[in-house]
């Protein structure tokens, strides 16, 4: 039927499970699957959606691997699983974090959690350098759908600036339209709180390094 793929694949035994009474691929193994079938981003979001949801690491992936040698789009998963992070909680947070790693950013954390001086927890951003202090926070359209919300986050982000904290904003439509700018804006922040920049490499030339190796 147009618009559906069907693949042959071995699956091998301790890879089914049962869930409400179907036999499943497990979550290692969908992941596997995934990260061999996709592109490339799609791979990421879809991989730590799963990873997120289901408490899976890139290890469990890897076991997969190891039962599978020689199987087609091993080295595009490796590529892949090179910059899947269960920690995003969103497809637009892991397509924040793959904009900023391309353009040779360091690679920032996920869910960063801030606490004041008496160790007090503040608030928990979606992307950041705790080593800077540089958060990056995506907004959705619930940011804006709910005035309570856009009070709360009003009042967040500056207590997040009185610690020391640098926040960069992004939403759907800088990351679609001006992705250059959001990579500008972060780059700008992490050199004013002291990161040393000058020798980081883009994804992009640390794939074609691997490639050519």
């Amino acid at each position: 039927m147009p618009g559906i793929n069907v693949r042959s694949e071995a699956v091998l035994s301790h890879e089914i499970v049962i869930l409400d009474g179907m036999r499943v691929t497990s979550a290692a193994r969908t992941a596997f699957d995934l990260g061999r079938w996709l592109e490339h981003d799609d791979a990421v979001e879809m991989i730590d959606a799963l990873c997120n949801a289901a408490k899976l690491n890139v290890v469990d992936i890897l076991e997969v691997a190891d039962g599978h040698p020689g199987v087609r789009g091993l080295r595009k998963l490796r590529s892949v699983l090179r910059v899947v992070d269960g920690g995003a909680e969103s497809p637009a947070e892991t397509r924040t974090r793959l904009v900023l790693v391309r353009a040779g950013l360091p690679t920032p954390n996920t869910q960063v959690s801030v606490f004041d001086r008496f160790g007090q927890f503040v608030a928990r951003c979606d992307l950041g350098w705790e080593c800077w202090r540089v958060v990056v926070e995506y907004d959705g359209e619930g940011h804006w759908s709910s005035e309570a919300r856009r009070t709360r986050d009003i009042r967040r982000y500056r207590q997040l600036e009185r610690l020391g904290w640098r926040v960069v904003r992004v939403n759907s439509g800088l990351l679609r339209e001006s992705p250059g700018d959001v990579i500008e804006n972060v780059r700008e922040q992490l050199l004013a709180a002291g990161a040393d920049l000058s020798e980081l490499q883009s994804l992009d030339d640390l794939e074609l390094e691997r490639a050519e190796d």
